[in-house]
């Protein structure tokens, strides 16, 4: 049986940090559908099932071409879509973008100026 762990921890720009991962070779996605996510009892909104101020709502930052809005609370969140597509679920709140930028360079090789390694095996 494989152990799962969610880490969740606030960075000192205040940008908290959620991620799934698994030490099997194995992720398995949280139970979802393309209007929500649940994970650990909370029920994150994507798409359409988002609050119509947010659905008009876009966001012109680079990164975002990487990651997909969700929102859990009232809070909005940005969703790593690589991670996504290789079943494992993190996502980080947008108060800061460091994490998110971080998260980019560190894990995918992708930069607001570089060149992205995303989706080059």
């Amino acid at each position: 049986m494989a152990l799962e762990t969610e880490s969740f921890t606030t960075s000192p720009a205040g940008s908290d940090i959620v991620s799934l991962h698994s030490e099997d070779a194995l992720f398995k996605l949280p139970e979802h559908d393309e209007n929500v996510i649940h994970h650990r009892g909370k029920t994150y909104q994507r798409g359409k099932a988002r609050p119509a101020k947010q659905k008009d709502k876009s966001f012109s930052a680079w990164y975002w071409e990487h990651g997909e809005e969700i929102t859990e609370g009232g809070k909005t969140r940005w969703k790593c879509e690589q991670y996504w597509e290789d079943k494992k679920f993190t996502h980080y709140g947008v108060n800061s973008n460091k994490a998110i930028v971080n998260h980019l360079q560190e894990n995918h090789g992708t930069s607001k100026k570089g060149a992205t390694s995303i989706g080059i095996p």
